[in-house]
């Protein structure tokens, strides 16, 4: 009688643990597959991540080629006017002095008259 109350006893908690061990592997196949699924978003996001520093990483370097363009530009619209001015200074000293040396030339003209 105990011995078959003790069998008994036994065999409840092997069933007890075996529906216990069932439950537990089961819920491992569960987060087994959500890990798998959170495994994949990460992969995307990380490609997606990649995908948007590559993008951004162009446009930083269209707009570094931009700015070097416009510095280019800026640098020879002050050289060509720093030459013009230049220039506008020098041919009006030129007259300025052509004009000196006619109105001398007058000048001994009449006198020579």
């Amino acid at each position: 009688m105990i011995l078959a109350s003790t069998r008994e006893k036994h065999e409840q908690e092997m069933i007890n643990m075996n529906e216990k061990l069932q439950i537990t592997q089961m819920n491992l196949q569960e987060k087994t597959i959500e890990v798998d699924e959170f495994r994949i978003q990460l992969e995307t996001a990380c490609k997606n991540n990649e995908k948007v520093i590559f993008e951004r990483m162009e446009t930083i370097s269209h707009l570094n080629q931009q700015l070097h363009d416009c510095q280019r530009q800026y640098t020879d619209l002050l050289t060509t006017k720093s030459m013009d001015t230049f220039n506008q200074t020098e041919t009006k000293r030129q007259l300025n002095r052509m004009t000196e040396d006619r109105e001398k030339i007058e000048n001994t003209c009449q006198e020579l008259q």
